[in-house]
């Protein structure tokens, strides 16, 4: 009987949210696509990976995703894995559950945390350590950029100002923010965002700023939040609009959609003021997760 390696495994993995504390949208270009300028931050929340992998003759991967109906094949998190084992010509026979909570629609980017971690994750256990593996680790970042426009900066982590598409990425460094997530039943497909975001604006050229002044400063705790999208989809979603005001009846600072929707999240002084928030908004049907960045 030929030999069989054991599996590496590394069982419940969280896969971070993220929220954008600003989101500008350049105008259309002629490709079709929109430069944009975000910021973005990880929360302590999201979906938990488990992996188990070893060396095969030929790649297998088994992708259990308990509730979420969608052909593996389509999910992120399996197409990360294959164009890891193609990449790196090494076959791999892979099994993964993923327990999804952050919902697809969102503006969370669920989906491309997940695979990003996926990536981490695979890294590890063929490469080991990243920095004896620089350039290993660059061919994971094009893998990352090839699958999703968001992929790249949830691979580094933390806080960052994000330009371009999304895929130039600089880190920053920002106080902890204590929220309260609202996840509504509203679904936003982003390809429609864009266009209702093109339509609201019509022949008006929306200008990218630059990162905000206040990022460089060490001194504030709520920032100036901003999002290009909020506007025209919450238009376009009336089921969206009281969302916002019960998180400044519970107590938010600040509050604003996240992404392209449908998610909202509010910025509190404290873990106290969030948890009793979340409370407030659940009692009023909404479906409340307090957390905070990392």
């Amino acid at each position: 009987m030929p030999f069989m390696p054991s599996y590496t495994s590394y069982p419940n993995i969280l896969c971070p949210a993220k929220v954008n504390l600003i989101l500008r949208v350049g105008p259309r270009r002629k490709d079709g696509f929109h430069e944009i300028e975000t910021l973005m931050t990880l929360l302590h929340w999201g979906d938990v990976l488990s992996l188990s992998v070893r060396n095969a003759k030929v790649t297998s991967i088994d992708l259990k995703t308990p509730g979420l109906h969608l052909a593996q094949e389509k999910n992120l998190v399996y197409r990360a894995v294959q164009l890891f084992s193609e990449t790196f010509r090494c076959p791999l026979d892979a099994k993964i559950l993923l327990k999804k909570v952050v919902p697809t629609g969102a503006g969370l980017g669920g989906g491309s945390s997940d695979a990003a971690k996926v990536l981490e994750l695979l890294f590890k256990w063929k490469f080991k350590d990243r920095k004896k593996n620089l350039q290993t680790w660059k061919e994971v970042k094009k893998i990352a950029a090839g699958l999703g426009a968001d992929i790249p900066f949830f691979l580094e982590g933390g806080a960052a100002w994000c330009t371009g598409f999304g895929e130039k990425i600089q880190k920053v460094v920002h106080p902890k923010f204590w929220m309260v997530i609202v996840l509504p039943k509203v679904k936003v497909p982003t390809p429609w965002a864009y266009r209702e975001l093109d339509r609201v604006r019509g022949s008006y050229q929306r200008k990218l700023e630059g990162r905000p002044s206040w990022l460089n400063s060490n001194s504030y705790s709520i920032p100036e939040l901003e999002n290009d999208f909020e506007f025209p989809v919450v238009s376009a979603k009336p089921a969206l609009k009281q969302i916002k005001k019960l998180l400044a009846e519970s107590g938010a600072a600040a509050a604003l959609m996240s992404g392209s929707g449908s998610s909202f999240f509010g910025l509190y002084s404290s873990q106290a003021s969030a948890i009793k928030a979340s409370k407030y908004l659940r009692k009023r049907g909404l479906r409340a997760i307090p957390t905070a960045s990392t």
